[in-house]
């Protein structure tokens, strides 16, 4: 009896595997075709970001934003990203903020993982000091996932 409720279960996953998914490929080639528009819209978001660091003095908000533009070019630009988390070490270091030098650290990682630099990657999160900070060494893990 079990073997027939299994062989059930199997011919109506089958099926389900091969039905028609002619809407989905649609929605997929609508944005697709719209792929202009969606880098233009994130350019903008990433304009305005970059102008509001001209208006600033603290250097603690031009963290944040550094942070925010790196993470906008994150999957969109890769050397911009790159270039906007080395501004967030910079300045982190300088400031002796520890909280955006660790999230700068790992976006490297992140960044390098993304386009296939694994050994980088490990190098860079080995070299960050998670004994100041439980939450670091908990956040690190997940990046090493991430990573590999």
């Amino acid at each position: 009896m079990k073997k027939a409720y299994l062989l059930l279960f199997l011919i109506a996953q089958s099926v389900l595997i091969f039905a028609d998914n002619s809407s989905l490929y649609h929605r997929l080639d609508s944005a697709i075709n719209n792929r202009e528009q969606y880098a233009r819209i994130k350019e903008t978001e990433i304009n305005k970001l970059k102008s509001s660091i001209s208006l600033t003095t603290d250097d603690n908000i031009k963290l944040r934003i550094y942070n925010e533009i790196a993470n906008k070019y994150y999957a969109f630009v890769y050397d911009s990203a790159m270039a906007y988390v080395e501004k967030g070490i910079r300045l982190s270091e300088k400031l002796h903020n520890q909280h955006y030098y660790f999230i700068n650290k790992t976006h490297i990682a992140l960044l390098f993982g993304s386009r296939g630099f694994y050994s980088e990657a490990k190098n860079i999160l080995e070299k960050i000091d998670t004994t100041k900070r439980k939450i670091f060494r908990f956040s690190i893990f997940f990046v090493y996932f991430e990573v590999h």
